[in-house]
């Protein structure tokens, strides 16, 4: 049960940051733009954290 548990976990967490890394492609690469951000759920607060980052 602890290999299960342990592949869970990576599993998770390599989605995760294949997520992240696919966000910010599609910002960096200009396939989306700010307004389109805007529109998506949670867009206001992934646009400020683009901001942050200064990915925009």
């Amino acid at each position: 049960m602890a290999v299960l548990d342990r592949n869970v976990i990576a599993t998770a967490a390599s989605i995760a940051v294949a997520m992240a890394v696919y966000g910010v492609l599609l910002i960096r690469l200009r396939a989306i733009d700010e307004t389109e951000l805007r529109t998506m759920p949670g867009g206001t607060r992934l646009l400020g954290l683009a901001r942050k980052f200064h990915l925009f």
